[in-house]
């Protein structure tokens, strides 16, 4: 060990630390993955196409396993598509999850486009047909972007992750974020125009990155966040209702609190995160109540839909079925927005509608769409087209 970079030992009760190894600037020569020991009956992959991140976000503990870096490295689009032929061929990959914090970097705070145009051009040219997401930040979604991001629908892109954050320019300095209320504002309503203009009968769906919570919120803090969710028409989901930020070890937001006095657990290097109290008795009370809610509704994660929905349309094409559990898909995220929002607002004294949505009628609309949704994995089943089994 001694003299080799990059380790860190113990020796005679002395911590030594070698150094840092230099970064390797060419990721293209790293190898693949060995996936040989991974299930054979899943079809959903992983890929990183870069290291490291173009931001510094102060809850993100990826910045605390890539401090040497300097911006992002990445790997040319030749190089990932090499890896996904591979997928595919070997494997019969149906869905590739672009894990990289940012898919492209940004220029003046903008979007790279190019890369989002090379991968188009690159899927354009396969034979296969796949399914895929990618992250984005907030400040990358512009007039270019989203063009780009239309194309890439057409070529299998059926979910972009954009990161928020908040509505609050306070929380986002405390997160560090390269984005501003401003820009939060621009990417939503270049996002909302764009659905509204679509005609297309696939899903491209836009998941929201969301901090509701964090150790200094205040109730006039979280009701401004929900009340401009609710006024740009993002659904309230249980997962961005009870969103509170995580505090993992090493990172920026963690030094912060431990300076301010914030009561946190005690460290233990074998749990993910640093549980943590709000300043605020009213927060920590009003979120407890929530936890009670979201409970009662029993929620389920239904991240896979979009895919799901698409690859459905891809086999058997628009038909009854498709139409009913798309129906039934809307109504059921609906009412559980509307619920929420009025547990929420009713629990600050406030009433936003006139008739309340009743629990059950909620849980009743999920288990129509579960149904509905139960026949279209069947059927995928059958035309060996699941993502995973």
């Amino acid at each position: 060990m001694e003299g080799c970079k990059g380790v860190v030992y113990k020796e005679n009760g002395k911590v030594i630390h070698n150094g840092s190894r230099e970064l390797i600037k060419n990721i293209d020569i790293l190898p693949f993955p060995d996936r040989a020991s991974f299930p054979h009956d899943k079809r959903f992959f992983h890929v990183l196409g870069s290291r490291g991140c173009m931001g510094n976000c102060s809850f993100c503990n990826m910045n605390s396993k890539y401090k040497s870096e300097k911006g992002q490295r990445f790997r040319t689009i030749e190089s990932v598509m090499a890896e996904i032929d591979i997928l595919v061929e070997k494997y019969n990959c149906k869905y590739i999850g672009f894990s990289d914090s940012t898919f492209c970097a940004s220029k003046k705070q903008k979007c790279d486009i190019s890369r989002l145009t090379e991968l188009y051009t690159a899927l354009k040219k396969r034979t296969y047909k796949i399914k895929f997401f990618i992250n984005l930040r907030s400040e990358q979604i512009d007039e270019e972007s989203i063009k780009c991001i239309d194309k890439l629908n057409d070529v299998g892109l059926c979910n972009v992750f954009v990161g928020l954050e908040s509505w609050l320019e306070k929380d986002l300095r405390l997160y560090n974020k390269i984005a501003k209320k401003e820009d939060n504002v621009r990417a939503v309503n270049i996002i909302n125009d764009y659905c509204k203009k679509r005609n297309k009968k696939n899903i491209l769906n836009f998941e929201y990155g969301f901090i509701n919570f964090n150790p200094y919120s205040t109730i006039e803090g979280v009701k401004e966040n929900i009340t401009l969710l609710k006024k740009f028409g993002i659904n309230i989901t249980p997962k961005i209702l009870l969103s509170r930020v995580a505090l993992y070890h090493n990172t920026g937001i963690v030094q912060e609190a431990s300076k301010t006095g914030i009561e946190l657990e005690s460290v233990n290097l074998y749990k993910k995160e640093i549980g943590y109290k709000f300043c605020d008795k009213k927060v920590e009370q009003l979120y407890s109540i929530l936890e009670y809610q979201v409970k009662m509704l029993e929620v389920f994660n239904d991240e896979n839909f979009p895919i799901l929905y698409n690859i459905y349309l891809e086999t058997y094409g628009i038909d009854e079925t498709a139409d009913k559990v798309m129906d039934a898909f809307n109504r059921f995220y609906n009412m559980q927005s509307q619920y929420l929002l009025h547990v929420f607002f009713s629990d600050l004294g406030e009433k936003i509608y006139e008739n309340a949505i009743d629990i059950d009628d909620v849980k009743k609309a999920r288990q129509e769409y579960e149904k509905l949704m139960m026949k279209i994995i069947v059927r995928l089943k059958r035309a060996n087209e699941l993502i995973y089994y």
